[in-house]
């Protein structure tokens, strides 16, 4: 039976209020999170000023960004406590409502699949809901949040260095846009050849009292060598395909090259005088911590991609139809 295409909703609404708690205290830690860089750069920026410094500025901004940390800490904190109380409740209720199913439904729908398959939706796929409700979504959250802010504070003190600063940036995410086309490609044969070897495993390992009783030991286990050598084979030639573009998107991505063109692109508005001195301090601490979301996104990304098609077999098992039983059920005529 096809799986419901709104599964993944579907198996987190008991704890969506839960979820949406965290997302929301993870916003505030992200927004925080920036608040010393900016502090830094707001302090740099008074003891560098015309005349004399501006001590209650500096102690304000100073007692400012450590009451930030404070706070980000117990945002923080609220936001993985939160998150990880809801996954493990939902992984409670849906392993239960795995086991009840599987309690119920016909026994040829196990002959049909094997052992693989049940530990596959009871074990493996359950387990895949853990990363994207208790880590996947704060993650991502962050991830969006934390760029986003800082990319709004740096427009604000210069547009001009701000438009410089994207740059690698946009390079970057283009780059890993065509990775990520190339890696979702193979996605469906990857699991076709890992489904492929846990079915192999388990055949052998349930089949060794026979191997023990009448021998043939390479006959036995021939066939999760064979599945293993597949999968290796495909698996390098997949990874291989992916080395360049993902290289070089780290590369551009990476705190060196974003920092080479925040001072690279600083000195030019400098000689120009398009820009003080004193506001490329900003840039050259925030710019290089805008790139590093992207990276976090890209891992994120696989896991809700692993979290939506186990949560799809999970619906698919949930909607196994029942082992029919009759209307009135009777005991047999004869008992022994």
């Amino acid at each position: 039976m096809p799986a419901e295409p709104a599964a993944l909703p579907s198996l987190l609404q008991p704890v969506r209020r839960r979820l949406a708690l965290a997302v929301l205290c993870q916003a505030v830690a992200a927004l925080l999170n920036i608040a010393p860089f900016v502090a830094v750069a707001e302090l740099a920026r008074v003891l560098l000023a015309d005349g004399p410094v501006d001590r209650d500025r500096a102690w304000t901004v100073t007692a400012l960004a450590g009451a930030c940390l404070l706070v980000r800490l117990l945002f923080l904190v609220t936001a993985s406590v939160v998150s990880h109380l809801a996954e493990n409740d939902l992984q409670l209720s849906v392993r239960r409502l795995l086991i009840g199913r599987l309690d119920r439904v016909p026994l040829g729908w196990f002959s049909g699949r094997g052992g693989a398959a049940v530990k596959k939706a009871v074990q493996d796929d359950v387990h895949a809901l853990h990363h994207l409700v208790a880590h996947s979504l704060l993650e991502l959250t962050a991830a969006v949040i934390v760029p986003l802010s800082t990319l709004a504070y740096l427009f604000w003190v210069d547009w001009r260095m701000a438009l410089i600063t994207m740059i690698p940036l946009v390079l970057g995410i283009g780059l890993f846009g065509r990775t990520g086309a190339a890696f979702k490609k193979n996605l469906p044969a990857l699991d076709a050849a890992m489904t492929d070897i846990n079915g192999a495993a388990v055949e052998f390992v349930q089949g060794i009292a026979v191997v023990k009783t009448f021998g043939q030991t390479r006959h036995a286990h021939r066939r999760y060598t064979d599945a293993a050598d597949r999968f290796a084979a495909f698996f390098r030639g997949w990874v291989d395909s992916l080395v360049t573009p993902r290289a070089l998107s780290e590369i551009v991505l990476s705190a060196p090259t974003m920092l080479f063109t925040v001072l690279l692109g600083g000195t030019a508005l400098i000689t120009a005088g398009r820009t003080a001195p004193e506001d490329l301090i900003p840039f050259a601490l925030l710019a290089v911590g805008i790139t590093t979301p992207v990276l976090t996104i890209s891992f994120a990304e696989e896991e809700v991609r692993a979290a939506k098609a186990a949560a799809d077999r999970i619906a698919e098992v949930l909607n196994t139809p029942n082992c029919p039983c009759p209307c009135t059920p009777r005991r047999p005529a004869r008992e022994r």
